[in-house]
């Protein structure tokens, strides 16, 4: 896909391009029709106001909204909309708000907070402490270290070295300052009581056995009640919603039986290609096995998989491992509860999911269409390549490559290193097993050899630097404290023009954003004369506050055929 945005642009105006249309429940009467797709007159009217009377703006306007409902008609009419993967969308995109929905109500419900208990919560405070955590997996181990700080060993040095918890490592697992009130319970736990210096007992938390020192503790100041009784009401009352979605959650778990079947997670695991969700094809049999059941309901092993994939890429997933996959299960599965739940309570009808569900299976409609009717005519032919390749031979360069020898100084140690190589008159190369191989510049197993880098590969100002060096010359170029590159150049391919073989990637991308405006247009125009088109106008015409009247506008937008264009007076 090159230019799937430029898609959108074209058949919808910017400002409506997450426009829905119109469902059943609409009651306000139609602003525009296009075949069975709809769009009241409530929908638009946001829109209309921000075009603040400009006819222009208000006609590109309607003219995106008709441009939009005929893509979406069209994709209706071909079936898009009855695919497997539409009706997967938009289980998905259901299931994300009816669950988010269902247990904000439900935390909102069966969780308050009395004005006691915040009172209490106040009268306790006014006591900081600053506390040192060390977390590891085993507990003889865990004995072993807390004598060792009770021996006059460095805790926080210990922590960084041993530590389980990784956030820990940067902070010597110091936690604080901050009042005692607002230490995590298991904390406050285990360091109740202590005084000053004191190292608690080793017991087991979620994260594995620790123990904790109390480093020092210190009284201060209390704002009054008033002002921040609101505050310690929203700190209490997201604690305790947190501790009961906990329960809560283990509890839906086993009230409705949920279970992995066996043998899933390790199917998966076989199939995974990566930790990024692709994955080998499954057998018809096998996408359509269950991945799990629950009271009630129950998710296929392909919809399972193709979840794992849509996952945002900055979610850590290892669905190559089968015990992350079971996990993934238990939570996923959850999840489906909830929104069983949520459909129970007749949630789904809700206006505001309603709405959002509709605005975003329309958006993945025209992600289908585009798949299925705008990208195969896109597609150049070898001879148009080949054309385009003559036609613009003397433009396709590829630039001067330059290959360097290149170690890097890190550190206090190797820079010193590297200042009395430079010194004696020598360079680093033949001594780099000393200093550091720059692993993103050198092939995959290599040593100090670069790969052929551009100009456009090095940041500035070493680009000029290095693109102005001679054969053998060597420089070194400082990056910071103590992070000094230094670079020898060896080889230097020149700049040359592109044979057809390496401009053909290029050439077919330019072709296919080139043409994708006139395919789209076309395509538009030639819906325009298929589905039946009606524009309130009259009613788009109250928000028209300059001179220029819209009729003559509109009729133009849209086309004057006669059997597919009715303008509403």
């Amino acid at each position: 896909m090159h230019c799937k945005n430029r898609f959108f642009a074209i058949t919808t105006f910017v400002v409506l391009a997450g426009f829905a249309s119109c469902s059943e429940k609409d009651t306000t009467p139609i602003a525009i029709a296009v075949g069975d797709s709809e769009v009241s007159q409530e929908r638009i009217q946001p829109a209309l106001e921000r075009c603040n009377g400009d006819s222009v703006y208000i006609d590109a306007t309607v003219d995106g909204i008709i441009n939009r409902l005929l893509i979406l008609q069209d994709a209706r009419t071909r079936g898009l909309n009855d695919t497997p993967a539409m009706e997967r969308y938009r289980y998905e995109r259901e299931r994300e708000q009816l669950q988010n929905t269902w247990l904000v109500y439900i935390l909102d419900e069966r969780v308050e907070i009395s004005e006691d208990t915040i009172e209490t919560f106040y009268e306790n405070l006014g006591t900081n402490i600053v506390y040192t955590v060390m977390t590891v997996r085993d507990s003889t181990f865990c004995e072993e270290l807390k004598q060792r700080v009770l021996n006059g060993e460095d805790m926080s040095q210990l922590v960084k070295e041993h530590t389980v918890n990784q956030m820990d490592v940067t902070t010597g697992g110091i936690n604080g300052p901050t009042d005692f009130m607002r230490i995590l319970d298991r904390h406050s736990q285990l360091l109740a009581g202590l005084e000053e210096g004191e190292v608690s007992i080793v017991d087991t938390l979620p994260a594995g056995w620790v123990f904790m020192r109390v480093d020092s503790l210190y009284s201060y100041d209390v704002e009054p009640y008033e002002e921040i009784a609101s505050f310690i009401r929203n700190y209490i009352l997201s604690h305790a919603r947190e501790e009961y979605k906990v329960f809560m959650e283990d509890s839906l778990r086993e009230a409705n039986h949920l279970t992995v079947i066996p043998g899933l997670p390790e199917l998966v695991a076989e199939h995974a290609l990566d930790n990024i969700g692709l994955y080998e094809p499954y057998t018809t049999d096998e996408e359509n096995s269950s991945a799990y059941t629950f009271d009630g309901g129950s998710r296929t092993l392909l919809s399972l998989v193709e979840n794992i994939k849509s996952l945002p890429s900055m979610m850590p997933r290892t669905p190559t491992d089968p015990q992350w996959v079971e996990g993934y299960c238990s939570i996923l599965g959850l999840y489906d509860i909830m929104a069983m739940e949520g459909r129970r309570m007749q949630m789904d009808t809700l206006p505001d999911i309603v709405d959002f569900v509709e605005t975003q299976c329309d958006n993945y409609l025209l992600d289908l269409y585009y798949d299925a009717v705008i990208e195969p005519r896109l597609e150049p032919t070898p001879e148009e390549i080949m054309e385009a390749y003559e036609d613009n031979r003397e433009m396709l360069i590829v630039p001067e490559k330059r290959e360097f020898l290149a170690v890097a100084a890190i550190g206090e140690e190797q820079s010193g290193i590297l200042a009395d190589i430079i010194d004696a008159g020598d360079t680093p190369f033949p001594s780099f097993e000393e200093l550091t191989v720059l692993e993103s510049l050198v092939p995959e197993g290599g040593t100090i050899h670069t790969v052929p880098q551009t100009m456009s590969d090095i940041p500035p100002p070493w680009d000029s630097l290095l693109f102005s060096m001679e054969i053998g010359e060597m420089v070194l170029c400082t990056l910071g404290v103590d992070r000094i590159i230094a670079f020898q150049l060896e080889s230097v391919e020149s700049e040359r023009t592109a044979t057809f073989e390496e401009s053909e990637e290029e050439l077919r991308g330019l072709i296919h954003d080139d043409r994708e405006e006139e395919v789209v247009v076309s395509l538009v125009d030639s819906l325009r004369g298929v589905y039946h088109i009606e524009v309130d106008r009259e009613f788009i015409n109250n928000y028209v506050t300059d001179e220029t009247l819209m009729t003559d506008s509109i009729q133009t937008i849209i086309g004057t055929e006669e059997d597919s264009l009715t303008i509403i007076d």
